[in-house]
């Protein structure tokens, strides 16, 4: 996967969990522009973050709202998505991503959503 090619090849990698960017986004966009060698101005952050938005990705959409009118984008809730496996997904994650999910420092989820 994308680790390992970029360390068999010399480069730098960095991980970026997703449920690390929501609490301080201009700090990871600064954070992830400088491992880039890029230095944005403000105003590229500002553009950046508004446009990967989950309310502009949604429509409109606030966090937190769960509706399906919005498309794909389903609620804005970093770890939401582990309250909405049925026994099919939950046995496909454990046979599939729960190795990985592990290695990277994610608990698997131990029961499908009631």
């Amino acid at each position: 996967h994308a680790r390992a090619a970029a360390t068999d090849g010399g480069e730098p990698y960095r991980q970026v969990p997703y449920e690390l960017q929501h609490p301080q986004p201009v700090a990871q966009h600064n954070s992830k522009s400088r491992h880039h060698a890029v230095d944005p101005g403000e105003d590229a952050v500002d553009a950046c973050l508004k446009a990967g938005s989950f309310q502009a990705r949604a429509e409109g959409k606030a966090n937190g709202n769960e509706t399906r009118a919005a498309g794909f984008y389903r609620k804005g809730v970093v770890g939401d998505w582990i309250h909405h496996f049925d026994d099919a997904a939950l046995a496909a994650y454990n046979s599939h991503a729960a190795p990985l999910m592990a290695e990277l420092g994610y608990d698997a989820p131990t029961a499908a959503a009631a």
